[in-house]
């Protein structure tokens, strides 16, 4: 018989049923002999004996078996009991571990929520509808509007008054001129009374002489004859002639009084005029005060206004800077909160899943008196992820280090120190004490001059208080010179830095105008856009992005280029000399001071004090010319960068062609023709009937239009636009030309002459049909603005865009 086999209860209770595994065993063990289900015997030629024994054995094994089984399920029982408690424990971990891990997800969302409230303010910002950007774009706008007020004379009330105070003080000129006219024409008049007069006079002389000659001869006949009737006749002439005489005289009389008369007249009429050209001086004199007044008002108006424009620009700016900046540092401090709550977070999902992993290998440890073996399986996945992230780090660690570039940091500064260089040496020399040329060191050498005049006179008064004060000066020079050279030294580097700022400064200007002209972009109605402008204004809008990211990189370049400045050895050894010199040359100058107040009750000290003086004056000017002239040239490049920030923003700039704003206008002035002089005013009045006009109403439309101000380069600087052939060349020279499958509603359709030779005929497109007919507008055609139409195919046409 064979041998019945012990069956091998290893792992026995990691079976649902023990029982049934023990009896499987069992069986499988000495299925030869025993056959457990039907508990038959499967050997029928064994002995009795042995197959009874072997029952025996077999009966008392699992008698056995059953025991054991019975306590392992016992302890079992108590087991899953166990279990059950650590189960639960794994489902619901640590109460306070659980109420951590959900408080920091909660922290960490809020964090998440303000970073994204801080990165809306932010877009609220560059888009200009945050409150504060809102309230200073308002004001600018105000600025804006008080700026074409002031240049728009009619609207200064100050020089209306002013005006109509000029037109009044004209008719005052003019009647004033008109009366002065008036007094030398009456000058002349008695000027001419006055010599008839003196010739009436003169000859009445004559007449007069005349007949005292008479008489005279008369009287010498009257004394040689002595025949009484010839006496009588000649007496009787005598009295003749004396009465002629009495006459004349009388007539010189009456003459004389109206000469003297007239020369009264004269005289009055003289002084009339000096009085009344003096008041025509006035006049004038006020005339000139009152146009001066006009341009200061105006000159004080718009720089008044000019000025607030620029503070209102600069305020808008520097709000839009600081709120950048504020929201940036919330940001920044919101990420390394964030970094920290999401640490902390971390740390607590690890402490949490080191107890699950404790719980869960108390489980496992439970489940292994159950099964025979456990094996914890390795999360691959989480470390294939950790893994990436550590690659995305390391990516972000090199875009770092790419953004700040430091081999180009090193390149500019380098630059900056070459240009130190020079500098520190030219202001070192413009101090060099020994150099005669300057103010400074003539100013200098006076008060040394003085300086020793004082203490020889001081040194017969009280030679140890001058050879004191003497040696104090000497040493007070010394510190003077030394500091002088360390600030002339230092002045480079500050200066460098300035020019860093500035350009920081210069990118903030065009960071703003960009933002501006995005903020126009975004503005921008795409309702009638085609798809090809809407893909040109996205990618418009891309550039600007990417341009203020590019400048946004340039102001960490030149940040690090100020702090590696800053940290330059030189730089920083020159400023503890700096601050050593001044404290030191601050102390010896006191003691200079007050061993000088100690000579006052000596000798005089008026002329080296006065001396002194100048000599500082001297320095101060040299300073302040250098103050002076740094301001000039930073408020020229503050205007460039501005004018050039604003051009760049410019480069950017989008406008849809709006047809309907053009054709509007042009459509309104159909029927305007030569024959009512209706179409003069194309010509700015000039003769339409005389003057082909035709280029002259696309100009008047165009310049009219509510699309004016943009009005592309190429149309705008054409000299002569009432000529259309240079229409066709300033369009061709420029790229402005398109083709007829370009050609839209409101661009310019110019029609070539054969006869002449050129393009001598333009309109606008009004419309253009399916089959390609050319719908037109056009001036001076049968001499009215009119609608025509047009086969292309019959025609040399050429096709432009006047709009950009």
């Amino acid at each position: 018989m064979k041998e019945i086999k012990n069956i091998n209860l290893e792992g026995i209770f990691a079976f649902k049923d023990p029982k049934a595994e023990t009896k499987a065993r069992i069986e499988k063990e000495n299925n030869s002999l025993f056959n457990f289900d039907n508990n038959e015997l499967l050997n029928n030629n064994a002995l009795d004996d042995e197959i009874l024994n072997n029952i025996q054995e077999i009966e008392t094994q699992a008698t056995t078996i059953e025991e054991v089984i019975e306590e392992e399920i016992s302890i079992l029982e108590e087991e899953i009991l166990q279990l059950e408690v650590k189960s639960q424990d794994f489902i619901n971990p640590n109460t306070t571990t659980n109420d951590n891990i959900s408080q920091l997800e909660t922290t960490k969302n809020e964090i998440e929520n303000n970073i994204k409230q801080y990165q809306a303010d932010l877009k609220s910002v560059n888009n200009g509808e945050h409150p504060e950007v809102k309230e200073a774009q308002k004001s600018l706008n105000t600025a804006q509007e008080n700026y074409a007020k002031a240049l728009d004379e009619t609207q200064n009330e100050e020089i209306i008054k002013r005006k109509e105070a000029i037109e009044e003080n004209n008719l005052n000129i003019l009647e004033q001129e008109s009366t002065i006219a008036y007094i030398k024409e009456k000058i002349s008049e008695t000027l001419t009374q006055i010599s008839q007069t003196e010739s009436s006079i003169a000859s009445l002389d004559s007449e007069i002489g005349a007949y005292e000659s008479q008489i005279y001869e008369l009287q010498g006949k009257l004394n040689s004859t002595k025949d009484s009737k010839q006496q009588a006749t000649i007496n009787a002439k005598i009295n003749s002639l004396q009465k002629l005489k009495g006459n004349a005289q009388a007539q010189k009389e009456n003459q004389k009084a109206i000469l003297e008369a007239l020369n009264e007249m004269h005289s009055n009429l003289d002084e009339r005029k000096v009085s009344e050209e003096e008041k025509l001086e006035q006049f004038k004199l006020k005339q000139n005060e009152l146009e001066q007044e006009i341009i200061e008002i105006k000159d004080e108006t718009t720089t008044k206004a000019l000025q607030e424009l620029q503070n209102a620009r600069q305020n808008l700016e520097i709000i839009k800077e600081e709120l950048i900046k504020e929201i940036n540092l919330n940001i920044q401090n919101a990420n390394i909160e964030l970094q920290k709550t999401q640490s902390e977070l971390d740390k607590a999902k690890q402490e949490a899943f080191i107890e699950e992993q404790k719980a869960q290998e108390e489980k496992e440890l439970s489940d292994s008196k159950v099964s025979s073996k456990v094996y914890p399986k390795t999360n691959k996945a989480t470390n294939k992820k950790s893994t990436k992230m550590s690659d995305s780090s390391n990516e972000s660690s090199l875009e770092a280090s790419e953004i700040l570039k430091p081999e180009k940091i090193e390149d500019n500064l380098k630059k900056s120190q070459e240009e130190l260089k020079i500098n520190t040496q030219e202001l070192i020399n413009s101090l060099d004490w020994s150099n005669q040329t300057t103010n400074v060191s003539k100013a200098r050498n006076n008060k040394d001059s003085k300086f020793e005049k004082f203490c020889n006179e001081l040194s017969n008064k009280n030679p140890n208080l001058a050879l004191e004060i003497r040696t104090t000066k000497e040493e007070m020079d010394k510190k003077e010179e030394s500091l002088d050279k360390v600030k002339a030294q230092l002045s480079p580097f500050d200066s460098a830095i300035e020019n860093l700022e500035s350009q920081k400064t210069y990118i903030n200007f065009e960071i703003s105008s960009l933002e501006e002209m995005q903020l126009v972009l975004l503005e921008t109605k795409t309702d009638d856009l085609t798809t090809e402008q809407k893909k040109e204004l996205k990618e418009k809008q891309e550039e600007i992005k990417e341009r203020i990211s590019e400048l946004n990189k340039e102001k960490i370049l030149l940040n690090q280029q100020i702090n590696e400045i800053k940290q330059n050895e030189d730089y920083k050894k020159l400023k503890k000399e700096e601050t050593k010199f001044e404290a030191e040359f601050s102390e010896i100058q006191s003691k200079f001071n007050s061993l000088m107040s100690q000579a006052e009750s000596f000798i005089n000290t008026k002329d080296f004090n006065k001396a002194n003086s100048e000599y500082n004056n001297e320095k101060q000017k040299v300073a302040q010319n250098v103050v002076a002239t740094k301001s000039k040239v930073e408020e020229l490049q503050k205007t460039d960068a501005i004018e050039k920030a604003q051009n760049s923003a410019q480069d950017y700039k989008f406008s849809a062609l709006n047809s309907d704003e053009v054709l509007n206008l042009a459509q309104s002035f159909i029927g305007c023709n030569e024959a009512d002089g209706s179409a003069n005013k194309f010509l700015n009045g000039g003769s339409s009937s005389s003057t082909p006009w035709c280029a002259a109403f696309v100009d008047y439309v165009i310049k009219n239009s509510q699309n004016s101000e943009e009005i592309a380069d190429w149309y705008e600087n054409i000299d002569n636009k009432w000529y259309c052939q240079n229409v066709f060349d300033s369009a061709k020279e420029n790229n402005a030309l398109i083709s007829q499958e370009e050609a839209q509603a409101g661009d310019l359709i110019l029609f070539y002459s054969d006869s002449k030779g050129r393009y001598a005929h333009i309109g606008f497109i009004e419309s253009i049909d399916e089959n390609g007919i050319i719908h037109t507008i056009e001036g001076n055609t049968q001499n009215q603005v009119a609608r025509r139409e047009y086969d292309p195919s019959k025609k040399k046409l050429a096709f432009c865009r006047a709009l950009s």
